[in-house]
């Protein structure tokens, strides 16, 4: 277990929670025996320091916690993070290149670019092979790789990491790939770059912080024209449309990347972005400033030629053909260079003739389209080989049939004028609108009825008039809702307000829940202690809400070393979703659930600690995970989709079918997704 690590920081939450738990049980133990009186002086004192010396064993917790986060050696963890970077991006370099380690040495040009740009120094090499030299010289060295799609952007950038990590000093820093998609430009660069360290590579947020701080970490943002979701595939938004470009994400995200420096000069870093959406960012004026922008060349002939003799050496006789016309300067040589004039078109070729079929099948297409007509015919079936999952097993029909439906909700969002982006919550219309609000109406409905059952019957209650007021109130809760939960408008997820807690949204969340569920307690002990005449409940409620606040803020101080964003990774929205009611339900059934068995029926207390979190925690506070739940049970008994959906999207992304941009999925390229939409069915053979 890694020092720092995730498994490291969650023995800590569970000792954390464990210590928590203790103290309200103590505090709870201790009230009820003083509410029977009786009790010595001395006896009293002993109860009162029992609670005490269960709260000091809290602090001297909390306080181990924070000296075992610290990193004495700045230079130590940076090194860490070097090697864990190395083997992850090295992992991710290989499935780029289709699982082998063959690459195509891309060659890159120094456009003309806006005056804010840097120049190529002498002896610049432009290609990909000395890209880290090429980098290095470079007097800021900040850099804009640019491209059309599939160009290879994506593999440059790699390969610039994968070089740095392999030179030694301690003046350079570490190399640190990170998505654009995924940042809110209105959090501080600064704070997401600790908390990517934090949620990607598993570094301890102290740590992180540091290496930000001290400028140890040299970012590498893929991605800029990810950050709209206007910039479909090959395409960018219309020239002409200065304002789109002008309000875009990227832009403001240009802006505080610039402010990203030390001392009066910008910090090195490198950016990745289509050609297009570049070009019009900087025809606003928002290019990266004093930044080298290169432009990646189209794959010649001769290079391609070269990798694919290189990469199949134990198949030369089934590409010998194809080698052969693509040496030719005329007819089909030269069609199929052109065609062949992109990695990603590379790359599917070697994917889908790699180890099946006869290559020479490429030579008897005389355009583009029917060239991609077979190469997408086998991609699919060819992906499923190279990369089968890690858990489970899916056969390539049953990912052409998954993978078609998300195409036809795409479609169908993209006609009615809404995002075409692949949204997990933002799914459940694919299974049938009515159907999904019904089975969620039902399923909520069906949790709280069964928790009241199972309460009525714990407690012996059988029909009496003096039960009627209850049963009326269950009865309207179940109305309210059968309502909610059955409406046609459903939630954004809410962790990532719950984990902002610097942001107004963030801080609204989180006063409003603890307000509800701080009036709820202290209202019903109030009560309680003033109809039994004594003072104890009152006591009881105040260290109850003290417990309840300082759990809470211990919950929001971890959140603020987290610094999260607003557009986050499309797994991550149903998952902060889910957490965060669990996490706000759990706390309200242990406070409500406390108040109510305070008068000594403890089955009551909790049976009505349950059924109040999960009423409070499926209607109010997980809307979208509830209905994502309810989607999933249906378009699972459909067979439209698999039950593990979010695990099948991070497969299809991890294989090269899918993208991320922004918080939503996205065919990795249209042409996948307007085939699949062309075939219902798997093609045969």
């Amino acid at each position: 277990m890694e020092h720092g690590g995730i498994r490291h920081r969650r023995l800590w939450l569970a000792v954390l929670t464990t210590c928590w738990v203790l103290v309200l049980g103590t505090i709870v133990w201790a009230a009820s025996v003083l509410a029977e009186g009786g009790l010595k002086p001395q006896d009293t004192a002993g109860l009162i320091g029992l609670v005490v010396g269960a709260m000091s064993l809290v602090a001297a917790v909390a306080a181990l916690r924070r000296r075992a986060g610290q990193e004495a050696d700045p230079e130590a963890a940076a090194a860490r993070l070097r090697h864990r970077v190395r083997v992850a991006e090295g992992r991710q370099w290989r499935q780029l290149l289709g699982g082998d380690r063959a690459f195509i040495d891309l060659r890159y040009d120094v456009p003309h670019s806006s005056s804010r740009s840097a120049s190529p120094p002498p002896g610049f090499a432009g290609r990909m092979s000395r890209a880290t030299d090429d980098f290095l010289v470079l007097s800021d060295r900040r850099l804009v790789i640019t491209g059309a799609p599939g160009a290879g952007k994506a593999v440059l950038a790699l390969a610039l990491l994968l070089g740095l990590t392999e030179r030694n000093g301690t003046d350079l820093p570490v190399p640190v790939r990170l998505s654009l998609s995924g940042w809110d430009p209105q959090v501080d660069f600064e704070e997401w770059l600790v908390e990517r360290l934090v949620q990607d590579y598993d570094r301890e947020p102290r740590v992180a912080r540091d290496l930000v701080e001290q400028r140890r970490v040299l970012p590498i943002l893929d991605g800029l024209d990810e950050m709209d979701e206007t910039v479909e595939a090959g395409t960018g938004p219309d020239p002409a449309d200065a304002t789109r470009v002008e309000t875009s994400r990227a832009r403001a995200a240009v802006e505080r990347i610039d402010e990203y420096q030390d001392g009066a000069r910008g910090l090195p870093l490198v950016v990745t972005c289509r050609t297009a959406w570049y070009e019009r960012l900087e025809s606003v004026g928002s290019g990266i400033p004093d930044a080298l922008r290169i432009e990646i060349r189209p794959v010649a002939a001769d290079q391609a030629r070269a990798y694919l003799a290189h990469r199949m050496p134990q198949a030369q006789d089934r590409w010998s053909g194809v080698l052969r016309i693509l040496g030719e300067a005329t007819g089909s040589g030269q069609f199929l260079a052109r065609a062949m004039s992109t990695p990603w078109r590379l790359t599917l070729a070697v994917t889908a003739y790699g180890e099946r079929g006869d290559p020479g099948e490429l030579l008897r297409h005389d355009s583009p389209a029917a060239l991609d007509e077979d190469l997408l015919r086998r991609y699919i079936p060819a992906a499923t080989r190279l990369h089968p999952p890690r858990r489970g097993s899916c056969r390539p029909h049953q990912v052409h049939h998954w993978l078609r439906q998300l195409a036809l909700h795409a479609q169908r969002q993209e006609a009615s004028g809404a995002s075409p982006g692949l949204a997990p919550h933002q799914l459940w219309p694919l299974a049938g609108r009515r159907r999904v609000r019904a089975v969620d109406a039902a399923l909520t409905s069906l949790v709280i009825l069964a928790g009241a059952a199972v309460l009525l019957l714990k407690t012996g209650a059988g029909p009496d008039m003096r039960h009627l007021p209850a049963a009326t109130g269950i009865a309207v809760l179940v109305l309210v809702l059968l309502l909610r939960a059955g409406s046609s408008g459903v939630p954004a997820p809410q962790g990532g307000k719950l984990r902002r807690i610097r942001t107004p949204d963030g801080r609204r969340l989180l006063v409003h829940r603890l307000r509800g569920a701080a009036v709820v307690a202290l209202a019903v002990l109030v009560f309680h202690g003033v109809a039994s005449g004594g003072l104890v409940a009152v006591v009881l409620a105040v260290l109850t809400a003290g417990l309840v606040l300082s759990l809470v803020s211990e919950l929001a101080a971890g959140t603020r070393e987290r610094h999260e964003r607003s557009a986050s990774h499309p797994r991550q929205l149903l998952r902060d979703d889910i957490n965060s009611g669990l996490s706000f339900s759990a706390l309200f059934s242990l406070t409500f659930g406390t108040v109510v068995g305070y008068s000594g029926d403890y089955v009551v207390g909790v049976g009505a600690g349950v059924l109040g979190g999960l009423a409070c925690g499926m209607v109010w506070w997980t809307g979208a995970g509830r209905r994502y739940f309810a989607f999933l049970l249906c378009a699972w008994t459909r067979r439209l989709l698999p039950w593990r959906l979010v695990r099948f999207l991070e497969w299809a992304y991890g294989a090269g079918l899918l993208r991320v941009s922004g918080s939503t999925y996205q065919f990795r390229h249209k042409e996948l997704q307007t085939w699949l939409l062309r075939h219902p069915t798997a093609p045969s053979g």
